[in-house]
């Protein structure tokens, strides 16, 4: 239930962010123009909202006792889960995923934001668009399957400190969030992501 939550409060505050904008779009189409910054429709954004049941499924190689692995074909990534976990994905238009992993009691989860991204590196505005705190602390390179990704702290109004990853991989962008307490749990799960 929290990283529902959690998902309602980071969809909400996109809507919001796209609002934003999309005023700024209306005032200086020259300048979206240059950018070629897509312009996002905010009504289709929410009708196009859906639940859709995920395939999660286990593969033939050897997993560990209480794990599970799912497989996303779409976006071409597996992963370990703990059993315990329910997966849900929701569409959010425009290409855009997100992915929640979560516990029925909703005391332990992260989800996976996958959203098209035409950029070879994180820029400062698309962090700022996504972590309207712009904090991050402790940085740290690491790698998901040989793919430069950026880990860090991060804090939101809400939800206190996360624990965030962030890459780019197909032209697009993945943030994987999880609450900070749950760091070390999340990173070994994260460990287990291959990309087929």
């Amino acid at each position: 239930m929290l990283m529902y939550k959690l998902f309602l409060i980071i969809f909400s505050s996109a809507l919001i962010i796209i609002g934003g904008f999309l005023s700024v779009s209306f005032f200086s189409q020259n300048d979206i123009e240059k950018k070629n910054e897509p312009i996002f429709d905010i009504q289709a954004q929410v009708s196009n909202l859906t639940q859709v049941v995920s395939a999660t499924i286990t593969s033939d190689r050897k997993l560990p006792v209480g794990y599970r692995e799912y497989v996303n074909e779409h976006f071409q990534f597996s992963l370990r889960i703990p059993d315990a976990l329910q997966v849900r994905e929701y569409k959010e238009g425009a290409g855009a995923l997100t992915i929640v992993f979560e516990t029925p009691e909703g005391l332990e989860g992260f989800q996976i934001f996958i959203v098209p991204y035409r950029e070879t590196k994180i820029t400062d505005e698309r962090f700022l668009k996504d972590a309207p705190s712009s904090i991050m602390r402790e940085p740290v390179n690491i790698l998901i399957d040989g793919i430069p990704a950026s880990a860090f702290f991060g804090e939101h109004l809400l939800l206190g400190e996360t624990r965030e990853v962030w890459f780019i991989k197909d032209g697009h962008l993945f943030e994987i969030t999880t609450y900070r307490e749950l760091d070390e749990w999340f990173m070994r799960i994260l460990q287990t992501w291959t990309f087929i």
